[in-house]
This record gives structure tokens, sequence and C-alpha cells, in this order.
């Protein structure tokens, strides 16, 4: 399969997903306009993740991939620090405007390394709807510079889509790659862009690709559907 590269799928996220609003977050929030609504989803979604995580008001996360903030702000009402990044300065901006007070450091990411925007020892490194976004390269990058600020004790803990690719997806895929060249930005009500291509990754392949930065891993048996948890700790 087509893997996006590192560079189109962040300059995408970067400059063309803000004018989706939310949706291109969560295509269920696409006619939310109220925050709280928005916190509510995320609180509901870090539910998921709970039994995974171990919070402490001694503890520091990373939430990477924050966009505009809809999971950074749960977290923050269980760890003493959250350090959130993204590629997109529009997403950071909104999460900005609602962080008055708050525990939370917004930084933006040059797209395919932590450094050197996040140099502070890591107790948690916490990702949602991120890692199957990212092509090979750039997923080992990240979870390197995490190993590398992680502490002792520390844990990863993210959430990916594992499910194997629908028969005829890469017809669709190529459909979706035809439609964007001729100006069509959305087909059956995702964008066409290859920003916005998932890459498929097995349990295993994660697992695979954890041990090699550094990470002895576990998968978490999934939910009805398409999300699947992971928790590792530096091995």
């Amino acid at each position: 399969m087509t893997m996006p590269t590192t560079e189109t799928g962040t300059q995408w996220w970067r400059d063309s997903a803000p004018e989706l609003g939310y949706w291109a977050i969560d295509r269920h929030l696409a006619g939310f306009a109220d925050w709280d609504a928005v916190l509510a989803s995320g609180r509901a979604e870090l539910a998921r993740a709970l039994p995974f995580l171990c919070p402490g008001r001694e503890r520091t996360c990373l939430d990477l991939g924050c966009g505009v903030g809809r999971l950074t702000f749960p977290l923050a009402e269980l760890f003493g620090s959250v350090i959130a990044v993204d590629v997109s300065p529009a997403f950071l901006a909104l999460a900005r405007s609602h962080a008055a007070g708050k525990n939370i450091s917004f930084r933006l990411l040059q797209g395919s390394e932590l450094s050197p925007t996040v140099i502070e020892p890591l107790d948690v490194v916490f990702s949602y709807e991120v890692f199957h976004y990212l092509s090979d390269s750039t997923l080992r990058r990240y979870l390197l510079d995490a190993r590398r600020l992680m502490r002792a004790g520390g844990e990863l803990v993210f959430e990916a889509n594992t499910q194997p690719a629908r028969r005829g997806s890469e017809v669709k895929r190529e459909i979706r790659r035809c439609l964007n060249v001729a100006g069509v930005r959305r087909f059956r009500g995702t964008p066409t862009h290859s920003g916005f291509a998932t890459v498929h990754r097995s349990e295993a392949d994660y697992l695979r690709i954890m041990a090699e930065c550094g990470f002895s891993g576990a998968c978490l048996t999934p939910e009805a559907g398409q999300q699947t948890w992971f928790h590792a700790t530096p091995a």
C-alpha cells in the first residue's frame, strides 16, 4: 500500500485540516460549536484509556498530536503537567484560547521529531488517533525521542486503528487521488488528499516497531469497532 510521506501528511494537517474544523479530529463532532460538548467527548474517549494510565499530580504527560486539545484538557485533570504538541498552528491557537490558568503547555511540532520542541523528562507519552497517519520512519523517530525523554517507570499509551483494509480500499484510494487532482476535496464524506490516508499496521507491526525503539509493549484487547489500545514501558 502507498504510505503518505512525512512531508505530505504533515503539510496537509498543518495547512488544510483546520478548514474542516472539529470534523478533522472526529467526524462525530462536525456539528458541535459548544466547547463543553467537545470536552465531554474527550473525557469519554479518555475513559477507555484510564485502565492503562497511571496518573498523578507529580507526573508529566505528553499529548502527542493534541489537535484542539479535546483529550489534552481531560489529561490535565489527571496529571500535574501536560505538554501538548501538534503540527497545526490553527488547532493549537484554538486550544490555547481555552487554556488560561491551566497546567498545559501547547507547542508546535515541525512534524518528524519531538526535539527540540520537547526537552523535559516525561512520565507518560499519550497519543490518540495519530499513529496510523504516520509513516514508519516518522513513527520510529517519535518513539525514539519519547524513549530518550522518558523517566524510569515511564509509560507509552496510545490508540491506533489496526483493522485490516477492506476489500476495494486500493480502488477507493485511487479514486480519491484522481478526484483530488481534479479539485474535488471530499469523496463520500472524507478528504481526498493523501495526507488524510491512514497506514494500516497490525497489532504485531506496532509491537515490533515499539520493540525496535526500546519499548516493551502489549496490545490491549480492542473493543468492538476499530480502536486498539497499546501500553508499553522502556525495555
